[in-house]
C-alpha cells in the first residue's frame, strides 16, 4: 500500500458501556486508534423523515489491515463520524476498504 495515498487522518472508534449514577447501563463511544486513510465519496443523497429533509453522505475509507475493526466500530473523520457498513481486505492483508455511512448527528 502506497503511503502518498493515505492523505486523512481518522479515528477508529469503539463502543465501551459504562454506568450511569443510577446504575444503568450506558453506551459511549472511545477512541481504539488514530490511523491514516484515503477516503473516496460514493455517493450522497437527501429523503424525507418525520417531515423533514435529512442528507446521507456515503463514502469509501482505505487503510491499512489491521485485524480489530469490524462492522461494530465507527469511524470520526473531522467532525463527522461514520457507521462502518463493510469491512473488505484489499489483496493479501495489504489494507482494509471500510464502506461508511455519514451519522446525521
Amino acid at each position: 500500500m502506497r503511503a502518498g495515498r493515505l492523505d486523512r487522518l481518522v479515528t477508529i472508534r469503539q463502543v465501551t458501556t459504562a454506568q450511569d449514577t443510577y446504575g444503568q447501563p450506558i453506551e459511549t463511544w472511545t477512541d481504539l486508534d488514530t490511523v491514516w486513510a484515503h477516503r473516496q465519496e460514493l455517493r450522497g443523497a437527501e429523503a424525507w423523515q418525520a417531515r423533514q429533509v435529512v442528507a446521507t453522505v456515503n463514502s469509501k475509507y482505505v487503510i491499512r489491515w489491521r485485524n480489530d475493526v469490524t462492522v461494530l466500530h465507527r469511524l470520526k473523520d473531522g467532525d463527522t463520524e461514520y457507521d462502518i457498513h463493510h469491512v473488505g481486505e484489499l489483496g493479501r492483508r495489504d489494507g482494509l476498504e471500510l464502506t461508511c455511512v455519514g451519522r446525521a448527528e
